[in-house]
């Protein structure tokens, strides 16, 4: 259907790409949250589900690094009370359960239609950064392994990928393959994708891969 997609469904749709994604699963209630991070194993996050809320960890609707069952319940009912205070007009679809990804570069990942060249790839350092560095490099559907290693390379923070200040070097191999299953998934979409972003996309360490832990996709 047309709008946003929900997560498990947007996530469904980059794994059909070979685009690596957390375990997700939508819940409805307190103790179906605990049960299901208990099903993933722990540390989890849970995501308030909303297609009315783009940011929400401004709308209190982020809990991370929850380590047991209580925490999840406890985490839960804050989550709730703090979203429907600060987004009161807000539909809410309930609260994403999401196994916590390990620590590696953010970036992110995304597909913007422009009025000339359709369907363009972005990507560029990620996380709460990214609005801040402004640091973003553009590539032109269908991008091949090479191509998009190119395009990071314009990237004027690449080096935080190969590694810096005894950092390991990032999976850049694995980026690139992700990369091209974005730039796959633009092509397959056509006009039916108005715009996707996956922030971040955790590039781990070299040889570990990616994993993409929040998206957003609007379908027409």
């Amino acid at each position: 259907p047309s709008g946003i997609l929900r997560a498990q469904a947007a996530f469904g749709l980059l794994e059909q790409f070979g685009i690596p994604v957390v375990p997700t699963v939508l819940t409805q209630s307190a103790d179906e949250a605990a049960t299901a991070a208990e099903r993933m194993g722990f540390p989890v996050a849970l995501k308030i589900e909303s297609a009315e809320i783009t940011h929400k960890s401004d709308v209190g609707g982020v809990a991370l690094q929850l380590s047991n069952a209580r925490e999840v319940r406890e985490a839960h009912a804050r989550m709730l009370s703090e979203v429907s205070r600060r987004a009161p007009n807000a539909k809410l679809d309930g609260v994403v359960v999401q196994r916590m990804a390990r620590d590696g570069v953010e970036m992110i990942l995304g597909v913007k239609r422009d009025s000339l060249f359709g369907s363009v790839l972005l990507c560029g350092i990620g996380g709460i950064l990214v609005e801040l560095l402004k640091d973003v490099a553009v590539g032109i559907p269908p991008l091949s392994h090479d191509q998009a290693r190119d395009t990071l390379k314009r990237l004027r923070g690449f080096a935080i990928l190969e590694g810096v200040r005894g950092k390991p070097p990032a999976d850049i191999d694995a980026l690139c393959d992700a990369m091209v299953g974005v730039s796959r998934l633009a092509i397959e979409l056509g006009d039916q994708l108005v715009g996707l972003d996956i922030n971040p996309m955790i590039v781990l360490p070299k040889g570990q891969g990616v994993v993409a832990v929040d998206a957003v996709v609007q379908i027409q």
